[in-house]
Formats: structure tokens, sequence, C-alpha cells
């Protein structure tokens, strides 16, 4: 199941940078130039509790990220691939996809439990432009799939008598952030 959705992932990557090589003349005729974001937040876009994202916008509506940051228990990262609506207001709701570390399981005292799972997620958000430039404020709500190795990670955590009392994981995850374009639109 993972493989198959690594690979729909990178396939739809592979098929978003044809069609962006393809439109690439026809978005430079309408006078969009391509557009680079920095930016820091927490939440998985931005690989973790806290971090940093990088972001390219080749063509209107449709850009790609990658953020890493610390995920409790070491490195997160994810990439993203989102398609903004309203792409001249000052408010763009959007949804994406996105896939890196999407969970953790950190247990103080028993560090053998201790580890970052990888899996898919889907969500909804919105970019809030602020400033002169093209910077922007991004807020989003995303559903996490978690792979098979979290959801046994956690049973045995639950299961350990060792272990005290532990909240129940959630899938949806929020992510809050604020990313920073090198030059004006």
């Amino acid at each position: 199941m993972k493989k198959k959705l690594v690979s729909l992932f990178l396939f739809s990557l592979l098929g978003a940078k044809v069609s962006l090589a393809q439109n690439s003349i026809a978005a430079n005729d309408q006078g969009y130039k391509p557009q680079f974001y920095i930016g820091f937040g927490t939440g998985n876009v931005f690989g973790g509790v806290v971090g940093v994202n990088l972001a390219y916008e080749p063509v209107k509506g449709l850009g790609i990220s990658a953020g890493a940051g610390y995920y409790l228990a070491g490195l997160g990262y994810n990439g993203m691939v989102y398609y903004k609506f309203l792409t001249d207001k000052k408010v763009n709701p959007l949804v994406y996809g996105l896939f890196g570390t999407n969970s953790v399981i950190k247990v103080a005292g028993a560090t053998h439990y201790n580890k970052i799972y990888t899996g898919p997620g889907l969500g909804v958000g919105s970019f809030f432009k602020v400033g002169r430039n093209a910077n922007r404020i991004f807020v989003g709500l995303q559903y996490a799939f978690w792979s098979k190795g979290f959801e046994e990670g956690i049973a045995a955590v639950k299961n350990d008598p060792r272990v005290g009392e532990i909240s129940n994981p959630n899938h949806v995850g929020i992510n809050v952030g604020f990313g920073f374009a090198p030059r004006k639109k």
C-alpha cells in the first residue's frame, strides 16, 4: 500500500512537471512570473513542531514546496503540491496533498518506542497576503493517513504496563506559518 501511494505521489509530481513545462509559454504570455517563497512555521507542512519551508509557484495557482523541521523525536520533512483558488485576491483558498513525516511516537523513559513515521496527507487551507510584496500567512488543516507501522507502535505503547496512560493521537493536524517572497509580484 505504501509503495503504491509513493508511486502515485511521484507520478502526480511528474505529471505536474510535464504540464508545467507545456504551460510555461502560456503563463509568460499572460504576464505571470514564477514566484519563490521561504517560510517558517509549525505543522507537517513545515516538517514538524517548528521548521522551514521552501515553495515555488511556476504557474499561476499551482505550487510545490518542501519543508524540514524538528519533529519531537528527530528530523521531520515533507513535500507538498498545492492548488490555489482566487489567486488575484488577498485570500487564496487552497487544496493540497503531501507526503513525508506525519506521525511520531515519543515516550519519556521508554526511548525504544521513539520513532518517526511517514505517510501521505490531504489538506485544505488558505494563504493570506500581507504587505507590499507577495508575503503571506498560511493556515491549513490536514488529514494524515497513518502507516501500519505507526498504528502497531501505538498499540504496543498502549499495551505496555510500564507506560502510563497515553492520549489518543489525532489524524487531523494544523499548519500555521509565514512565507517571505524575495521579490515583488
